[in-house]
């Protein structure tokens, strides 16, 4: 709220009100009653009267809540460390997640941690954070800092465990994802990287019963454990399971053929306008592969053998999209003007022939 605005709202709205506090309760009234719209502008209005600590706070949570993140960082970066709230250091760290700023939300999540070791939460957030930027020994110096004092948080264990696995660390991960397993967590992940650690230690006997439990809980649309079920089962002897896996997973890893397809055909077009005409031939023999029925395809693909010089590839297509273009009843213009076209190419070349 800019300040004539604030002015208006304290002068005209709000007379009989003497000072900041009023217009803070009237804002944390609002919040209660998830009305963060009003609690902004009496917030707004509390800190342009005081600019407090306690104020900026406040007015930093509301817009944190409005998902206005930016607003809310330079409310409260500005502040000294030590000044900054638990839930302020918590909203700045996830605030430069929501903006994609790792670099930043790390630094506020180490700050949190120095004055609050034992936030589980938090710990296992700023683990996260660095598994995701492949940086698991950092991860595991606070997860293992922490389980020294709680080995029961799962949170925290599942990104012990991750770190660990991240690190090729694969029986200390085992025994953190069956602890996992043990408290209840047995899920997707947890079984599936258990079943991976497993197979990495050449026990595929044990790794057998969470690859498959892992399929079962992704109601196998899932690639990954499949791929490895497949080479368990190749370790255990037992081949025809192995090819069933292994086949079921790498259907589900070939591409959407009509996006595919659509893909591949404007890469086509794209170099066809340029002039690119060889580029373009193998593009479109690419998209043929996904769509064998497409008339223009061949049409197109002639055309770049014809300015390239390649009469026999060139005759070879448009023969093609001509036999397919005639059992279309119902013929565009445009359809017509192409076969009229490659009708005229093909009589010159038989004609050319000796």
């Amino acid at each position: 709220m800019n300040k004539p605005k604030i002015l208006f709202f304290l002068l005209v709205c709000l007379p009989m009100w003497a000072d900041g506090q009023d217009l803070v309760q009237k804002g944390d009234s609002c919040m209660e009653a998830y009305d963060t719209f009003h609690a902004l502008q009496f917030y707004e209005a509390a800190f342009e009267a005081d600019s407090s600590i306690k104020n900026r706070h406040k007015l930093a949570h509301c817009y944190y809540r409005r998902q206005a993140f930016g607003k809310c960082i330079d409310l409260l970066k500005s502040l000294e460390d030590d000044s900054i709230t638990h839930e302020g250091l918590r909203e700045l760290f996830y605030s430069y997640r929501f903006l994609d700023n790792s670099a930043a939300q790390i630094y506020w999540g180490e700050h949190l941690l120095k004055r609050y070791p034992m936030d589980a939460e938090m710990v296992a957030e700023v683990a996260r954070t660095y598994n995701q930027a492949m940086q698991p020994d950092k991860a595991l110096i606070h997860t293992v800092k922490y389980s020294l004092k709680d080995s029961t948080d799962i949170a925290v264990n599942r990104q012990l465990g991750d770190a660990f696995f991240l690190n090729e660390q694969y029986q200390p991960a085992s025994e953190v994802y069956l602890r996992l397993v043990t408290q209840g967590d047995s899920t997707y992940s947890v079984c599936y990287s258990l079943g991976i650690c497993y197979q990495q230690m050449k026990k595929p006997d044990r790794a057998l019963p969470w690859l498959n439990r892992a399929v079962a809980i992704s109601d196998s649309t899932k690639a990954g454990p499949l791929y490895y079920l497949g080479y368990v089962n190749n370790d255990l002897k037992h081949p025809e399971e192995a090819i069933r896996c292994l086949k079921k997973a790498e259907s589900l890893l070939q591409p959407e053929p009509a996006l595919m397809f659509n893909v591949t055909r404007g890469l086509a077009e794209s170099y066809f306008q340029q002039g690119r005409y060889k580029e373009a031939s193998y593009v479109f023999k690419d998209a043929l592969k996904y769509d064998p029925g497409s008339i223009t395809s061949y049409y197109y693909l002639a055309y770049c053998y014809q300015q390239m010089g390649d009469r026999g590839n060139a005759v070879v297509n448009y023969n093609i999209f001509m036999s397919m273009a005639k059992m279309i009843e119902k013929k565009t213009d445009d359809l017509k003007e192409l076969m009229e076209y490659a009708n005229g190419y093909l009589l010159k070349n038989r004609k050319d022939t000796p």
